[in-house]
């Protein structure tokens, strides 16, 4: 079970990660893009859909999440290269945008 949201994982680790410049840019849209969606999920969600609408979305985002954070463990643990990484955060954001239009 995930006990810190992984975007405050990656603000947290990401000043020691020595990050490029272009995938850092990639990082910081990705994290305006996550906080944008948990807003919208507060603002919109709530009462608003059925149970089985909510927890398919819940769970989309869920997924997504696991992905990010694996792909930045990976990143940080050198097993990955930044190309990866990009490709990841910029599929996670047309994701939750694409969770969005639901």
């Amino acid at each position: 079970m995930r006990t810190t949201a992984v975007a405050q994982k990656i603000r947290r680790e990401l000043p020691d990660s020595k990050v490029e410049q272009p995938l850092e840019a990639t990082i910081r849209k990705w994290l305006v893009a996550d906080d944008d969606f948990n807003l919208w999920f507060l603002e919109t969600t709530k009462g608003k859909l059925d149970d089985t609408s909510l927890l398919a979305l819940v769970e989309g985002y869920g997924n997504d999440q696991d992905s990010i954070e694996r792909a930045w463990d990976d990143f940080r643990d050198q097993r990955i290269d930044a190309a990866v990484l990009t490709v990841r955060l910029e599929t996670s954001i047309t994701t939750m945008k694409a969770l969005k239009e639901k």
